[in-house]
């Protein structure tokens, strides 16, 4: 008796860990995939070699979630190491895509600062938005190659 109890406890925790949202994300530079994450990995880094930007060049931040719900919405933050934001894009959904003109962070590069883009995701309703607690997510630090 004790011993079915436990195997359909197994069971149900078994589902229960597949009925969760996996989440993964891409970065890209001028379409090309600088970075591949997940919600599984620790330490997400990824360098860029670039001397100067042009006009035309763009960073794109792909996100992907399994079961979204369509109540949410995620905001993306691109940050110094000291916290300055340099960009902020909003996706009126969990999953999806947003660009920004790479010159937004010009200054960084001169410097060679590195950059960091988070994530997080609430509710649109705004009393709902306010009772829940928000998890800031870092999809990933972003360094300077020395060409």
């Amino acid at each position: 008796m004790l011993r079915n109890f436990v195997v359909c406890i197994c069971a149900i925790a078994l589902s229960a860990a597949k009925a969760e949202a996996t989440e993964s994300w891409q970065i890209l530079f001028n379409n090309k995939v600088i970075f591949k994450g997940n919600s599984d990995q620790t330490d997400p880094s990824a360098s860029l070699k670039v001397s100067a930007f042009k006009a035309t060049d763009k960073i794109t931040i792909t996100y992907s979630m399994s079961n979204a719900d369509n109540t949410w919405k995620r905001t993306f933050f691109v940050n110094d190491e000291s916290e300055k934001n340099f960009v902020t894009l909003e996706l009126n959904k969990q999953s999806g895509s947003v660009s920004f003109n790479a010159a937004k962070l010009k200054d960084l590069l001169e410097k060679k600062k590195p950059f960091y883009i988070y994530t997080v995701s609430v509710p649109k309703n705004p009393t709902l938005a306010a009772t829940v607690r928000v998890r800031r997510v870092l999809l990933c630090k972003v360094e300077w190659n020395k060409l």
